[in-house]
C-alpha cells in the first residue's frame, strides 16, 4: 500500500484554473461541433420487424421501376435502337466485376461484413448479368403477329 501523500498546491496552476473560464457565449466545443436547434423533443424511428432485420433485401431489377424509366428507343427509317441513360444499366444488362482500385498491388483486397456478420476479404466480385433490354423468342413472336396484324394480310 502506498504511504499518502499531501496534496500538492502549485500556486500558479490554481491561478489559472481559478481566473480562466470560457466566455459564457464562446465555447470551444460549439467551434468544434456547433449546436443544432432541435424542433420538438420527439424521437421517431423505422420500425422493422425482427424476420426482416438483418436480411439481404431483395433486389430485383423491377422493384423500382428506375430501369424500367430509363429506357430509351430511337426510330430510324429501317431500324429502332434500344438502350438506356440510367448508369447502372450496363452492370444489369451485361454483369460486371468489382476489383480494388489499386490493381498493382498484389495485396489489395475487398473487404465485406456478410449479412450473417461474417468478415469476408476477396480479390473481386462478379455481379451476376441479369437482361432487362432484348427480345427472346416470345417477344419476336409478339412482334410478328402485331406487325401483321397491323399490315393486315397486305402482303400475302
Amino acid at each position: 500500500m502506498s504511504t499518502p501523500t499531501p496534496l500538492v498546491v502549485d500556486p500558479v496552476l490554481t491561478a489559472i484554473a481559478v481566473n480562466y473560464r470560457n466566455p459564457d457565449v464562446a465555447f470551444i466545443a460549439d467551434q468544434v461541433m456547433p449546436r443544432v436547434p432541435v424542433m420538438s423533443p420527439e424521437f421517431k424511428w423505422t420500425y422493422f420487424p425482427p424476420d426482416q432485420m438483418f436480411t439481404v433485401p431483395d433486389t430485383e431489377v423491377v422493384d423500382t421501376g428506375q430501369l424500367q424509366r430509363g429506357i430509351t428507343r430511337e426510330a430510324g427509317a429501317r431500324s429502332v435502337e434500344v438502350g438506356s441513360n440510367e448508369p447502372c444499366a450496363a452492370t444489369h444488362q451485361f454483369g460486371a466485376f468489382i476489383e480494388p482500385l489499386d490493381k498493382s498491388d498484389a495485396a489489395a483486397k475487398l473487404a465485406f461484413f456478410l449479412p450473417n456478420g461474417q468478415f469476408i476479404m476477396v480479390d473481386q466480385v462478379e455481379i451476376p448479368a441479369r437482361p432487362f433490354l432484348g427480345f427472346d423468342a416470345g417477344d419476336e413472336a409478339d412482334i410478328a403477329s402485331t406487325v401483321e396484324a397491323y399490315f393486315g394480310g397486305a402482303f400475302q
